[in-house]
């Protein structure tokens, strides 16, 4: 095997990867649109409710950290609770591949990096 053939197997390999993540990350979509129905979530998601449905991060991470928040933690206080609009959760939550976390940060940054 020369050179060029393990250029060319690597490629696919890198194709298959993307195909695979995307199977996974549809199949992930689906998954927290069922955790919503079971929710019921209302037109306001807590911080906490947003955790529950991602579920990566520890409660006290999420909480420390604005920039792995919903609207990179630009939410409105109701209460005691940080709340955020549930289309912005949901956009959240399916933003998943790198390019869709990069395009999610500069929404909500101001087109700041």
């Amino acid at each position: 095997m020369n050179q060029q053939d393990t250029l060319i197997l690597r490629g696919l390999e890198l194709k298959l990867d993307r195909i695979i993540d995307f199977l996974s990350n549809s199949k992930k979509n689906n998954d927290n649109e069922e955790k919503t129905k079971e929710m019921e979530l209302g037109e306001w998601v807590t911080l906490t409710q947003a955790w529950k449905l991602q579920g990566v991060f520890s409660l006290q991470t999420i909480r420390a950290r604005p920039d792995l928040q919903p609207c990179l933690g630009q939410g409105t206080m109701i209460g005691k609770n940080k709340c955020f609009p549930k289309a912005a959760v949901l956009e959240w939550l399916n933003a998943v591949t790198p390019e869709q976390r990069k395009a999610y940060k500069l929404k909500y940054s101001g087109g700041k990096q």
